[in-house]
């Protein structure tokens, strides 16, 4: 049976053009048939060392790099559960009781278990009816958290999720999925500081989650970095005037006016809760289906701002897409 292998590889590494050692005398036939046959070794080589070398590669991906380099996000667990702050919930050991709000139901935890410092998140929050295996969440997969989290913390925020007609998301089974994760930059620093549902002045415990951005309670001084009046260019030549202002229980006021020299104008209005340098001021669907979503990224004193499917405010020439400057 080893014979018969042997063989097998001996007649393909040949190929089809053998004449084995040249004698003399050397025919111009013998010398292109000895060409063809070291032309088809060569190619038989590279064929086999390009085979040989992309089962390497896919072993490394696959096999090797999981399991002795793991992604950062793969070395995350997250969990996503209902928390109105009506029912009486047990704190997890070694940390203040946290507690959400009607309008910010979602808990989300990330638990760090690399030995990394954490400062980016990019994440989806998934809800699926029991006995479902469809995500009804609408938006599910635009979120991300730059809050600082060490090896071995856990963090914890309050999130608002939209769900269809018909559906009520304290029914829903919650799960995360987590897109990307990156390390804190160098100069990034944790300072544990008080819960933020506890009067206590003592600071939490060192397994205790840092105080959460994304939480309505956010302190009135992040809120001030948002407040003002903006004004700057958007798309389709419009000009724009951006309004925001801090309530009280951690959300920003946002409303926004645009007006271009063709005649298309567009307003909006409503509010969005801050998540580190972003929020997102989500409309209900309008006649036709479609959810407006007002994108503002905070760059210092500009606001940069995308939408997704906000025609219904606006006419068809001009987009609240563009960026505006405090004055």
């Amino acid at each position: 049976m080893v014979a018969e292998k042997m063989g097998l590889v001996r007649a393909v590494w040949n190929g089809p053009f053998y004449i084995g050692t040249l004698s003399r005398p050397v025919s111009v036939g013998d010398v292109l048939l000895k060409t063809l046959e070291t032309l088809w070794r060569a190619i038989l080589s590279i064929v086999v060392l390009l085979i040989v070398g992309g089962l390497g590669i896919a072993a490394w991906v696959q096999i090797i790099e999981p399991t002795f380099f793991p992604p950062l996000k793969t070395q995350i667990s997250a969990t996503a559960t209902y928390d109105d702050g009506s029912a009486k919930l047990p704190p997890a050991i070694g940390e203040k009781p946290f507690r959400c709000s009607p309008d910010y139901p979602i808990r989300v935890a990330f638990k760090n278990n690399s030995k990394t410092t954490i400062g980016h998140l990019d994440f989806s929050i998934e809800g699926r009816p029991a006995n479902r295996s469809d995500n009804v969440v609408e938006g599910a997969s635009w979120r991300q958290a730059d809050t600082i989290i060490p090896a071995s913390f856990t963090w914890q925020s309050c999130w608002a999720v939209s769900v269809g007609e018909g559906l009520s998301p304290e029914t829903l089974d919650y799960n995360i999925n987590i897109w990307g994760a990156t390390e804190a930059d160098a100069n990034a620093q944790f300072r544990p500081v008080p819960s933020p549902s506890s009067a206590s002045p003592e600071p939490v415990a060192s397994n205790a989650p840092p105080t959460p951005s994304p939480s309505p309670t956010e302190p009135a001084t992040q809120n001030g970095l948002w407040v003002g009046r903006y004004v700057g260019s958007f798309e389709g030549g419009a000009d724009g005037d951006l309004n925001l202002s801090a309530m009280n229980d951690g959300r920003i006021s946002v409303s926004l006016s645009i007006g271009a020299a063709s005649g298309c104008t567009g307003d909006i209005s409503g509010t969005a809760i801050p998540h580190g340098q972003s929020l997102t001021l989500i409309k209900p669907k309008d006649e036709s289906g479609h959810q407006c979503r007002l994108n503002v990224f905070r760059r210092g004193n500009r606001m940069d701002l995308t939408e997704d499917g906000c025609g219904y405010f606006h006419g068809f020439e001009c987009s609240f897409s563009g960026q505006a400057r405090r004055r």
